[in-house]
């Protein structure tokens, strides 16, 4: 699977066209989906016609020209025209684990000792450049969840002797339930290499070239 960045500026633009262009967009999401493409994030650039698409592509690329051509066809409908502007690969390059902790002798007094460490805990986590999100704290099952976000093992390894003698140093044990490893994707897009990039443009074009002679 491929994650991209794509994005397209409507051609000969009205606002009346614009938002109809928008409108349709469930049903453009909804059309590559059958084809391996999910849709991740949209954005609009209003104020110059553009539209920028984050998608996964389970094909790598396989399905495209019927891509291109079936939502060619579809705004084609509609009298919408689009310019390609590019088309880019987005890489996993963030290290990430998603933990459940516990601590040792889970009491009143130690829980609540173990929730008052978190801004402390968080200003090592900056030091290491970890960023720790959706941070949560259930007081039914007296346990910690949350996803950190590491630059490297060693800075994951770090931190996690730091917590470690954090949590000793006022008498807390801490205990991993569990530690699933996965990557995300960075904000960073790298450029398709040219040929690629402008072979995709060039299929785009023909493609939609063929819907307006048809």
């Amino acid at each position: 699977m491929i994650r991209y960045r794509h994005e397209v500026q409507l051609l000969n633009p009205t606002k009346r066209k614009w938002s109809l262009f928008k409108s349709i967009d469930r049903k453009i999401v909804n059309l590559v989906k059958k084809h391996g493409i999910t849709t991740i994030k949209t954005f609009y650039k209003d104020d110059l016609f553009i539209k920028i698409v984050i998608f996964d592509d389970i094909n790598d690329g396989k399905n495209l020209d019927v891509i291109l051509f079936k939502v060619g066809n579809l705004l084609g409908k509609h009298n919408i025209e689009l310019n390609i502007i590019n088309m880019l690969e987005v890489f996993t390059t963030i290290n990430k684990v998603k933990y459940i902790i516990g601590i040792v002798n889970p009491t009143t007094k130690n829980w609540n000792l173990f929730k008052s460490m978190e801004l402390h805990i968080r200003k090592h986590a900056k030091k290491e450049n970890v960023i720790r999100d959706d941070v949560k704290y259930n007081d039914k099952n007296r346990t910690l969840s949350l996803v950190a976000s590491y630059p490297n093992e060693l800075a994951r390894s770090n931190l996690e002797n730091i917590i470690t003698l954090c949590y000793k140093g006022v008498g807390l044990e801490r205990k991993i339930i569990e530690a699933i490893k996965f990557k995300d994707y960075s904000e960073d897009i790298i450029d398709l290499p040219l040929y690629n990039a402008n072979k995709l443009i060039d299929e785009a074009e023909h493609s939609l070239e063929k819907l307006s002679n048809m």
